[in-house]
């Protein structure tokens, strides 16, 4: 049924998730050539000239401006993945589509594992190790498309728990938003 939506309407299903403050992390060990750290804006920039990790110069710029925090997995040879952290409001999905983030609270607005090192675990490393450094006295947030099965039980492994749903329904260039109520308390936001 969903993908009949997507087809005739254009829709999009995604699952809002939270950590909570009280949370348990377990360590996850990386490989002896693999190594975790934070990215900085240098780095960021160099790392924005190769197509395969989906940086563009604008989206170094604005985690600049922002002061958010990005973290990685590495090799001597290439970076496998990253994650991008924002404690700044308002984050513009799109036009329409963005959070007003609320004081204390984190959310994990960028996360890649290139294509080559998917399915290796990567994802998790990432996730741990960035919130183990983190470490955030308040909740942290993201929201995950329905249909990337993999970054849902990723989140959901790391101790995150779905708060609510968002639908988007586009019709003839318009979109219509239906979202559980509770989505709210994290800033989640639609504007016509």
């Amino acid at each position: 049924m969903e993908k009949a939506f997507q087809k005739l309407f254009g829709y999009s299903n995604y699952q809002c998730f939270e950590l909570l403050p009280d949370r348990k992390l377990v360590p996850v060990n990386l490989e002896q050539d693999v190594e975790f750290r934070e990215i900085f804006h240098a780095e960021l920039c160099e790392l924005s000239r190769s197509v395969e990790y989906d940086i563009g110069l604008d989206f170094v710029e604005m985690a600049k401006e922002r002061g958010d925090r990005g973290f990685g997995v590495f090799t001597q040879k290439e970076m496998l993945g990253y994650c991008f952290f924002t404690k700044t409001s308002p984050v513009a999905i799109d036009e329409q589509w963005k959070f007003e983030i609320p004081e204390g609270v984190l959310y994990i607005f960028k996360m890649m594992v290139c294509e080559k090192h998917r399915g290796k675990g990567i994802g998790g490393v990432i996730l741990t190790n960035a919130l183990q450094t983190l470490q955030n006295p308040g909740p942290m947030v993201s929201f995950v498309d329905s249909r990337n099965s993999s970054s849902l039980r990723l989140f959901q492994k790391s101790g995150f728990h779905k708060i609510g749903l968002i639908r988007i329904l586009e019709i003839m260039k318009f979109n219509f938003i239906f979202q559980d109520a509770n989505n709210h308390q994290y800033g989640y936001v639609w504007s016509e």
